[in-house]
């Protein structure tokens, strides 16, 4: 073999180790692109679901504030029904119990 065939030999090789090397570069490339890419959908999504867990979450607080009103004004309104009719035994008690000392006064 030639000196000149030898060189051809090696210059093919190196040819050849530059497209191996730069296919090599062009993958790794593109594994980091598409790892970036699904870095940040999985950031996108997660920012997503959080933001919705958050209004799911007001939406939830907003509902249960409004059962809690609702539920104590039904107390309270129970409260006054009870407190009135409380005041109402007090007055016929009280009613009765000067009766009956009016009407043992009467007895004497």
């Amino acid at each position: 073999m030639s000196v000149e065939a030898i060189d051809r030999i090696r210059a093919v090789e190196r040819e050849a180790d530059e497209i191996v090397r730069n296919a090599y570069d062009e993958a790794k490339a593109r594994v980091a692109a598409t790892d970036a890419t699904g870095n940040r959908a999985v950031q996108q999504a997660a920012e997503k679901a959080r933001i919705e867990a958050a209004e799911i979450s007001n939406a939830s607080r907003g509902r249960i504030e409004a059962e809690a009103s609702k539920a104590r004004k039904l107390i309270e309104a129970r409260v006054d029904e009870v407190n009135g009719t409380a005041k109402a035994n007090w007055e016929k008690a009280l009613e009765l119990a000067v009766r009956k000392v009016l009407s043992s006064f009467g007895d004497l």
